[in-house]
């Protein structure tokens, strides 16, 4: 109200003091101040129509005000003028709006801050406005009383308070609160009236709480309707004291009538009784649920092929009770003995035949048979045959039966076809016709299909709406011949005058920049307003993540054919808290105390994450991100010993990592979002512990939705410790590089249809990574590396829903060669039989780069990393990696019950020294069975794997036939 007062009397004043001339004087100094302060910003600056040099025009500051006022920034806009040499001069003071940020409770709270804040959050948004207050107080002061503070008292603080002047205080006397002084019961209950009080669990003196009250009604209601009292109703009232410390509970009850359902006649399985007449679950016995019901058994049995199949029902009073009595005549059943299309040539029947959902020895469904006329009918719609007609004849079968068989023929009579002659297109004048032609699906010489038209017909109507025609109007007719084989389509355009965008106003960002949304914008002013660019526009501001809704809208400030836009977004928080748990179980590898062999043993190891992430830093949705996560392991199968040496006991947190990320999209004006990331990691695989640490810089682009591409730096130093290989076996590349430094390039192109990256029911992920570490770049070893992967997902035909996935993956690499001088433990040079140092050449890959396969999320019948060739497995039987990997997976996700499904799978892969190694017939395949639950958090998993062709291990002993594997998430 301020506002807009301060406006109409700015409007007056301008009026009242303007001097009657023939010219308007101009605009010769013109001042814009926020508080005294002069305003640079341009996104106010820019919403100024009045400009130094112009004519003074008061519609140029009519529309200003207007501009401004619609930011919502400002309180109040104050315009003044000065007659100075020449001209005038015009001073803006903005008075701006004290946004709320937080809101502080003082005093007396009583209710823990958090809940109102969510309440307040929930009701008003993050930054509720001040305009509101007397709406939030009248909202505060319902909760206290549904609290059972009876007569609070909240008095806000109007001048903001806080360091930034920001925060809204509420003083709070919430009071003595409300104790139940007595209970009351009014109504009919088959319980009685005097029990009420101990059904719902409330006695004299406890502390009235609404919600309380109601979800104990609630509660009762329920079951009253499952003892029989199907309209039972409940509410309670609250009658105070005159004191306000105590008050009446009334408690009014109406269990209404008992009613027995019956069912007469034909059998109607109990177990869908309930889901067929929910009664119970209504709450109501009105006429049209009833006549639902009764139609609800019809199809049931209908469905089941008794296509005679009659149901009613009757209300009958019963000994002070009320009957629902349906009575059930199913009678006989039918089956489908044959089916027969007759009459089609333009269509031919190897088309129509798999597209019927009548089959032979199927039960006869009549609702089937009508549905399968439309899909014939609409066969030929499409091929322009509009007047065809599908007459269905359904006959009993001589010899008769138990089902009654029947044969049903689909009589097609087709009727000439109709062929699209011209389509003309009149009355656009200022939208070229070829343009508008572009997005007709109809063409000359096509088949007439009248969806098809009306189609066409909303095209054009959204490219005029795109090029700015907000009220553009196009009618469809169709012309069509006598003999009805060809028809002629005239598309009549209004176009309506073009709207053009005016000024752009962002209003509600606190934090973010305007510029930061302006950015996202499909639109600039002086552009045609356009549909689909106001859409793609919101579309894209809402995908930023930072804010809770955001709306686009236009304003009419009275100039012809121009709207400004008003984007008005909420923010969401900007710091986020994620933390978790979970736990993996699986078969890993451990040394023998005796010998110092592999030994396969099942281990549960708990792990556990948190994440804290700072978005919208600046204002510019840059973002800044800690994750952490930890396993807990046993020491026995993350330590390395020597034969005879005690294993050791206990647990160790080994096993975890450490994320900094920060994130800038579109960094450097380009469409790419850049990422530097800090990491320190130690893992623990099945021959070694290893230390990671080091740095990554990436910048990544969706070429498309489903596509990307990213180029990486990674600058890293790896440390290689407890390692578990036969020593003789170890690879030189360990032994000389136990820490190594490397410096890698990568590129990765991805492309992902899935339509969930968690639980993927249809779709494909397709990726190809790259690795270059040389020793220029200051790697201190070299290689090349490619790793390819697919994966597919899809729905299959039914409706349980079952989903069969498969993937790929397929993974070579190779080292540069490197001569290196052998050293001792004090790093002196080892001296040959020639008394010259020893020189080695390395051209393997480190062990943090090798490729390792088997485990849950690889070859399942394998415990982790065991899988390989004979020479990727030592001597002990501990894996050392290698080249080149394969991996096969093929899967079917079987729903079985609620969030419970079932799986069967086959695996298969290897792993091979070089890549020159590589061979078909050394891929080890696998099979087996798994559980799943769908969490809160994600996919639990129980797979058990089998191995189907079982090899003699480096110790003599065959291979463990399973492997049993928990984890959380799907295996790919």
């Amino acid at each position: 109200m301020r506002r807009a007062t301060a406006i109409l009397a700015c409007a007056m004043a301008l009026v009242a003091g303007r001097t009657v001339l023939a010219q308007e004087p101009a605009v010769i100094a013109q001042t814009v101040t926020i508080d005294g302060r002069a305003v640079t910003d341009p996104g106010v600056l820019d919403l100024i129509e009045t400009r130094p040099g112009k004519p003074f025009s008061q519609t140029d500051v009519r529309e200003s005000i207007a501009h401004l006022v619609g930011l919502g920034r400002f309180e109040d806009v104050v315009v003044s003028r000065d007659a100075v040499p020449g001209g005038i001069a015009l001073a803006y003071a903005l008075i701006p709006s004290r946004i709320v940020r937080t809101i502080a409770f003082k005093g007396d709270v009583g209710i823990p801050d958090r809940d109102l804040h969510d309440r307040i959050k929930e009701r008003f948004g993050s930054t509720p406005s001040l305009a509101r207050l007397p709406d939030l107080l009248s909202y505060l002061k319902t909760i206290y009383r549904d609290e059972g503070y009876n007569a609070p008292k909240l008095v806000a603080r109007r001048d903001l308070e806080g360091p930034a002047h920001d925060e809204l205080v509420i003083d709070v006397e919430a009071g003595a609160r409300l104790h139940i002084r007595r209970i009351e019961a009014e109504g009919n209950t088959p319980d009685g009236l005097a029990s009420i009080p101990s059904k719902l669990r409330l006695t004299t003196g406890d502390v009235y709480r609404k919600a309380e009250v109601d979800a104990r009604l609630n509660a009762y209601v329920t079951d009253l309707r499952s003892r029989g009292y199907y309209e039972a109703r409940a509410d309670h009232e609250l009658r105070p004291t005159a004191d306000g410390t105590t008050g009446d509970v009334v408690v009014n009850v109406d269990a209404g009538a008992h009613v027995t359902v019956v069912f007469e006649g034909d059998e109607v399985p109990s177990r869908l009784r309930r889901d067929l007449v929910p009664i119970e679950r209504e709450g109501s016995l009105d006429e049209d649920l009833l006549e639902d019901s009764a139609n609800r058994i019809r199809g049931y049995f209908q469905a089941q092929g008794c296509r005679d199949a009659d149901v009613s029902y009757t209300r009958t009073p019963r000994n002070g009770e009320l009957a629902l009595v349906f009575h059930v005549t199913k009678g006989p059943q039918f089956h489908v003995a044959a089916v027969n299309v007759t009459g089609t040539k333009a269509v031919p029947l190897a088309e129509l035949l798999p597209r019927l959902k009548t089959k032979t020895a199927e039960p006869f469904v009549r609702s089937t048979v009508d549905a399968d006329v439309a899909t014939i009918e609409e066969a030929y719609h499409r091929r322009g045959y509009t007047e065809v007609k599908v007459t269905p004849t359904v006959l009993p079968v001589p010899g008769g039966g138990s089902p009654v068989p029947l044969s049903v023929e689909l009589a097609v009579v087709e009727g000439p076809a109709t062929i699209v002659s011209s389509i003309e297109i009149v009355g656009a004048h200022s939208v070229p016709e070829a343009d508008l032609r572009a997005g007709l699906g109809s063409k000359p010489g096509l088949p007439f299909y009248a969806p098809q038209v009306a189609l066409d017909r909303d095209a054009i109507v959204l490219a005029l709406l795109n090029r700015g025609y907000k009220s553009a109007v196009v009618d469809a007719r169709v012309r069509a011949s006598a003999d009805r084989r060809t028809a002629a389509l005239v598309f009549t355009v209004s176009e309506g005058a073009q709207v053009f965008v005016g000024h752009i106003l962002v209003v509600g960002n606190v934090r973010t920049s305007a510029d930061t949304i302006r950015r996202e914008l499909e639109l600039a002013p002086g552009q045609p307003l356009s549909y689909s660019a106001v859409s793609d526009s919101q579309r894209k501001i809402s995908a930023l993540g930072l804010f809770r809704r955001v709306r686009i809208s236009e304003l009419d400030l009275g100039t012809p054919n121009e709207r400004d836009l008003l984007v008005s977004v909420e923010e969401a928080p900007t710091t986020t808290l994620g933390y978790g748990g979970g736990v993996e179980g699986g078969r890993v590898l451990r040394q023998e105390e005796e010998t110092g062999a592999a030994k396969e043993v099942f281990e549960i190891a708990p792990r556990g994450f948190v994440e804290f992430g700072r978005r919208n830093l600046f204002g510019r949705n840059q973002s800044l991100n800690l994750f952490a996560r930890a396993s807990l392991r046993s020491r026995a199968t993350t330590s390395a010993i020597e034969p005879g040496e005690p294993l050791p006991t206990g647990f160790t947190f080994r096993d975890y990592r450490v994320l900094g990320t920060y994130r800038a999209p579109k960094a450097f004006s380009t469409p790419a979002d850049f990422l530097l990331t800090g990491f320190l990691e130690q893992g623990v695989r099945s021959s070694f512990d290893f230390t990671r640490k080091g740095a990554r810089v990436e910048l990544a682009r969706h070429i498309t939705q489903a596509l990307s591409v990213s180029g990486r730096y990674v600058i890293e130093r790896n440390n290689v410790f407890d390692e578990r290989f036969a020593a003789a076996d170890q690879p030189l590349i360990d032994r000389l590089f136990p820490q190594v430094r490397l410096s890698t390039v990568s590129g990765s192109v991805i492309r992902d249809t899935r339509d969930d990256a968690l639980t993927p029911s249809r779709g494909e992920l397709l990726g190809v990574d790259g690795d270059l570490a040389a020793r220029s770049i200051g790697s201190e070893v070299g290689f090349i590396k490619l790793f390819t992967q697919g994966f597919m997902y899809r729905r299959l035909p039914g409706r349980r829903g079952v989903i069969f996935a498969s993937g790929a993956r397929l993974g070579i690499a190779t080292g540069f060669d490197r001569a290196v001088t052998e050293v001792d433990a004090d790093g002196n040079p080892v001296p040959g039989p020639d008394g010259q140092p020893i020189v080695q050449t390395v051209n393997d890959l480190p062990a943090s780069e090798r490729f390792f396969a088997g485990g849950d999320t690889s070859v399942r019948g394998y415990a982790l990393d065991r899988l390989g060739t004979a020479a990727t497995i030592d001597r002990n039987g501990f894996p050392v990696g290698g080249n080149a990997v394969i991996v096969l997976n093929g899967e079917l996700r079987i729903p079985v019950w609620k969030d419970i499904g079932v799986v069967g799978f086959m695996d298969a892969g290897n792993v091979w020294a070089h890549v020159s190694d590589f061979a078909f017939g050394d891929i080890r395949p696998t099979t087996g069975f798994g559980l799943r639950y769908k969490s809160p958090i994600g996919p639990l998993r129980v797979d058990l794997g089998f191995k189907l062709a079982r090899q003699t291990q480096p110790d003599g002993s065959l291979e463990r036939l399973t492997a049993l594997h928990i984890s959380l998430g799907q295996a790919f």
